[in-house]
């Protein structure tokens, strides 16, 4: 009996042992958590001392990045970026303890052309703080070469890269390996009978170096290639999940001078391969991108992408700004009129009106604040680093003839999470202004996100199908309207749609039931083109937000564009007219002809009689022609000729323009004022790239071989264009 006793009591101190250390291990973990919820959400500030903006150094020389950051948290490391690539990350001294000040120095190797550098700090929450861009230039070496022994060498002794902390950008490239599985823990060894022994030791601490470890390699792996672009107001992100355990990718999104924030969520992908989200894009500006795969242990983000939304008609599709909004103002002591004067965010105090002349008119106690700022009353203000919005400032009334009184001074800080358009006041002796701050625009990106299910059927592919008409303004319609078919051989209970990629983007989307018969589907479509284009087609099955890898490409050529060339006869000049009267500038009764390729036009008769001419410049526009254009398209004073597109070598055309003066005798070489003439010779190709008007000048005399009574010349304009069939 007493054996099973002492065996119950060792029990029972083993227990109360284990009960006080868990107790010690949940208070601690609750101060923990408490000192994070208490911790400051403001991001680290970053600020870049060399290079300066705009600096250069020679290609293959190393310049000295110098960067400072400083957070309210403690820095968990500095990240260096140059062209968007992260080229060093340095970690402070752990002996130093919690750093919240951080000085870090580097060299970056410069090649030739321009460069964007910036720093990124992240703190032991997880914030991110980001410099601004600075602009340098790689310009080019003289007499120098790799390598010259004398050339600088990189230096050494960088930090290594260390793991990243959840939520933000690696501090180094993904591992190649594939991820590292939890080990679940062994089972107890089993004593012999006989050998249970209890006793009670002391205290040992555990090392958690082991378990660390595993936890940190049962973090997915970190995203890579990702790319960023921008078009028709749309952002679109592509890049590689290399993970299959991530639970969700956070878009990151940070604005030059803004705050890091996540833009959208998006539920994780068992599989690997490309992954993309297209989402409308903020307002005009530079923006920095970088997707995060997260799961319960942790998280572990891409590089960073740089965007420029360049189309100021664009968003706000994800708000950048805040829209500070004055509701109402109502102002004691029996004033008639106020004014203020205004700070936000630390700026320089403004006079609310901005006119010395104007004030807030306060009728019954309440001012009218409509126009506050001039404009309205609503301004955009950026979203500040430190998630808050600070306004301070004073406001003075009159009553009558007396004043002003100082009716008091307010400073308030409104933090991020009142910013939902709830009304909020300043208040001052004498005022209280009503006001309310909300997003410019939404909080979360709106766009679809998609990623490559290898297990989903690719379709097979596809093949292109157009009309035919003997009519070939029918045939010009018919090109530009092809019907597009395919198969598919996957579970149609799966399958949510199509998409066609045009040229390997995203062309249209196609709903599953759409198509002719079961397994084979159709879609039929506008081009932009009816001629000269090839389009190259692929279909991809989806399901959800999964995408089959797209079919094998289909090259649909449209017929050849006919080819044109466009000569223009702009302007005759005489130097030089001589019709035996004396002088050499003498006026002449002539008539002239000008052709292209055996196309001829005639002008003359003039206001009843042919042409006066002498030593001037006339326009081949202002003179009606004898001959009529042959096409619609041609003007008086222009000829279109078709080019062979069948003839790659050389298409030739001959170019002339004959003045003659209108004598008794016209069997005499006298009555040749002059004849100018060229041969132009291009290729089909050579045609279609002169789309724009070239000028040449065309001498009109006798080159030594006539006796011609006229100098001077012509000019002409020349270009080629492609044209469908129904076209000249």
């Amino acid at each position: 009996m007493s054996n099973k006793t002492g065996f119950q009591k060792s029990c029972l101190i083993a227990a109360f042992f284990v009960v006080v250390a868990a107790a010690v291990i949940v208070v601690l973990f609750l101060r923990g958590v408490q000192r994070t919820r208490t911790a400051a959400s403001i991001p680290p500030s970053v600020l870049v001392n060399s290079p300066a903006a705009g600096e250069s150094a020679p290609a293959g020389s190393f310049l000295l990045a110098s960067v400072t950051a400083a957070a309210q948290n403690p820095i968990s490391r500095l990240e260096l970026w140059l062209d968007g690539a992260l080229v060093d990350t340095q970690t402070p001294d752990p002996s130093l303890g919690e750093v919240t000040t951080f000085y870090a120095v580097s060299q970056l190797r410069i090649t030739e052309g321009p460069h964007i550098f910036s720093a990124r700090a992240v703190d032991a929450k997880g914030l991110v703080g980001q410099s601004l861009p600075v602009a340098i230039l790689g310009s080019p070496r003289a007499g120098q070469n790799d390598g010259n022994p004398s050339q600088p060498q990189p230096p050494s002794g960088n930090t290594p890269s260390q793991p990243s902390s959840p939520g933000q950008p690696p501090s180094g490239n993904a591992p190649s390996q594939p991820p590292v599985a939890i080990i679940p823990p062994a089972p107890l060894p089993v004593p012999p009978p006989g050998a249970m022994k209890l006793s009670v030791t002391a205290y040992q601490p555990v090392d958690i170096g082991p378990l660390l470890s595993i936890i940190l390699s049962g973090r997915p792996k970190a995203p890579t290639s990702l790319q960023a672009g921008f078009e028709n107001c749309t952002v679109r992100l592509v890049w590689v999940d290399n993970a299959t355990n991530e639970k969700y990718f956070n878009v990151w999104m940070q604005a030059f001078g803004g705050p890091s924030k996540v833009i959208a969520t998006l539920k994780g992908t068992s599989q690997t391969g490309p992954a993309w989200y297209e989402f409308a894009s903020p307002q005009m500006g530079i923006y920095s991108f970088w997707i995060e795969a997260v799961n319960a242990l942790g998280g572990q983000s891409s590089e960073i992408a740089w965007v420029g939304v360049t189309d100021l008609s664009c968003g706000p599709g994800v708000a950048t700004h805040l829209n500070v909004e004055i509701v109402d103002m109502f102002v004691s002591g029996g004033h008639d009129r106020a004014y203020c004067y205004f700070s936000v965010e630390g700026a320089p105090e403004k006079r609310i009106p901005l006119d010395d002349s104007q004030f807030v008119q306060v009728l019954g106690g309440w001012g009218d604040v409509s126009n506050w700022t001039g404009s309205g009353s609503s301004f955009l203000l950026p979203e500040p680093q430190d998630g808050e919005v600070a306004l301070e400032g004073t406001c003075l009334g009159w009553q009558g003839g007396s004043g002003p009184d100082n009716l008091g001074a307010f400073k308030v800080s409104a933090p991020k999470e009142i910013w939902d358009g709830r009304r909020l006041e300043l208040k001052g002796a004498g005022y209280t202004i009503g006001y309310r701050i909300r997003p410019y625009g939404a909080t979360q990106a709106s766009g679809f996100f998609t990623y490559t299910d290898f297990t989903i059927p690719s379709p097979s592919q596809p093949w292109i199908t157009t009309g035919k008409s003997s009519n070939a303004s029918e045939n010009e319609k018919l090109a530009r309207r092809p019907t597009l078919y395919w198969g598919w051989t996957g579970d149609p209970n799966k399958l949510t749609s199509f998409t066609i990629l045009l040229d390997g983007k995203f062309f249209r989307s196609v709903p599953n039931w759409q198509g002719g018969t079961p397994g084979r589907w159709d879609e039929t479509f506008l081009l932009p083109t009816s001629c000269g284009r090839t389009y190259k087609f692929q279909v991809a099955a989806n399901s959800g937000e999964a995408q089959s890898a797209p079919s094998a490409v289909y090259e649909y050529k449209q017929p050849l564009c006919k080819i044109y060339a466009e000569v223009k006869f702009e302007t005759i000049t005489f130097t030089d007219v001589d019709d035996g009267e004396p002088g050499s500038c003498d006026t002449v009764e002539a008539y002239y002809s000008i052709g292209v390729n055996g196309k001829g036009r005639q002008f003359g008769e003039f206001e009843g009689d042919d042409i006066d001419m002498d030593c001037d410049e006339f326009y081949f526009s202002q003179l009606p022609a004898l001959t009529p254009q042959e096409h619609k398209y041609e003007s008086v004073d222009t000829f279109i000729v078709p080019i062979s597109a069948q003839n790659p070598s050389g298409n030739a055309i001959n170019i002339w323009a004959s003045f003659t003066d209108n004598d008794p005798s016209p069997f005499d070489d006298a009555d040749t004022l002059c004849i100018a003439s060229t041969q132009i010779n291009k290729s089909s190709q050579e045609w279609v790239d002169l789309n724009h008007s070239e000028k040449l000048s065309l001498s009109c005399d006798d080159n030594g071989k006539y006796d011609f009574d006229a100098k001077g010349f012509v000019t002409i304009s020349v270009r080629g264009f492609i044209a469908p069939a129904s076209n000249p």
